[in-house]
């Protein structure tokens, strides 16, 4: 009888504390979903604010190389092939007339700060979304430099008293008729404003991709391992500023952005899809000891 009521005892003492281990893993189970299930949702939440934030600057790229930046280019090349033919020309007379833009420009309103932290600190993807925010930040910085140093050029050009040859010399950037040396600040700034531009608005769509890219990873990530579905990623459009011919395409940074990799999410695997090979190697190694 002892030996028996032992057993019993014995019996209900184990299954005891193996009901009790299993329920305390299953509450940290339902905890450890619950923190994922958060974190999933706070990720996609902060990438969609990104995006939203990065369409927000292309916008204002756009508009500004739609405004001054495209514009001033355009007008400030064929109005220097112009003067460039008028200095091949040895039988033209006459004054050269610029009608070129000396108006000041403010710059485009670029609010960097929110997503730079954002892919600094919110979001959890690496790799080349970082690069591309630092190379955002530089062409940024590039704009600006060269906006100020074309209007402290145009107010030099228009504090001249007798502007005559030295007018169309700064303007064009040629050799003084004078001095016989060569001020490129207005020819520099122009070119090189555009330049940074194209190369902002580059770099933004590019880490826009990506950060749709994370978003929708995330997003699948949710459904398989909570079988519902999060907010959708936002997917910018901007196939009117193509039609446009407002967008860049510099080949060079194409292969810059190839050189750098994105680190993506890992698929989601299911607790039995990740041990289905153990579970597979186990049952075999049953069969093998039943024989």
């Amino acid at each position: 009888m002892s030996i028996v009521a032992n057993s019993g005892f014995s019996t209900s003492l184990v299954g005891a504390l193996f009901g009790a281990w299993g329920g305390a893993w299953a509450a940290q189970r339902i905890a450890s979903q619950e923190k994922g299930r958060d974190l999933l949702l706070t990720e996609i939440r902060e990438t969609n604010n990104a995006i939203m934030n990065a369409f927000t600057i292309c916008n204002s790229l756009i508009a500004f190389k739609e405004q001054h930046a495209k514009p001033l280019y355009e007008k400030y090349n064929a109005q220097k092939m112009q003067y460039d033919d008028v200095l091949a020309n040895p039988f033209y007379v006459g004054p050269f007339h610029i009608s070129g833009d000396f108006r000041l420009i403010r710059p485009p309103i670029i609010l960097t700060a929110g997503l730079a932290n954002a892919i600094d600190n919110k979001i959890s993807t690496l790799g080349r979304p970082q690069a591309l925010m630092h190379a955002l930040l530089q062409q940024q910085d590039n704009i600006l430099a060269m906006l100020e140093l074309r209007n402290v050029i145009i107010s030099e050009m228009k504090s001249l008293e007798n502007p005559g040859d030295r007018l169309a010399e700064i303007y064009f950037g040629v050799p003084s008729s004078l001095t016989k040396s060569t001020d490129t600040r207005h020819h520099d700034s122009i070119i090189y404003l555009y330049e940074s531009v194209d190369n902002a608005l580059f770099f933004t769509e590019a880490l826009l991709n990506d950060l749709v890219d994370h978003g929708n990873e995330c997003v699948a990530e949710y459904r398989g391992r909570f079988k519902e579905t999060p907010s959708k990623i936002a997917t910018p459009n901007f196939k009117e500023a193509y039609d446009k011919n407002l967008m860049p395409a510099p080949a060079e940074h194409r292969e810059w952005v190839k050189k750098i990799k994105r680190s993506g999410r890992p698929p989601y695997q299911s607790f039995f899809s990740k041990n289905v090979k153990r579970v597979r190697d186990w049952y075999s190694e049953l069969a093998q000891r039943d024989i």
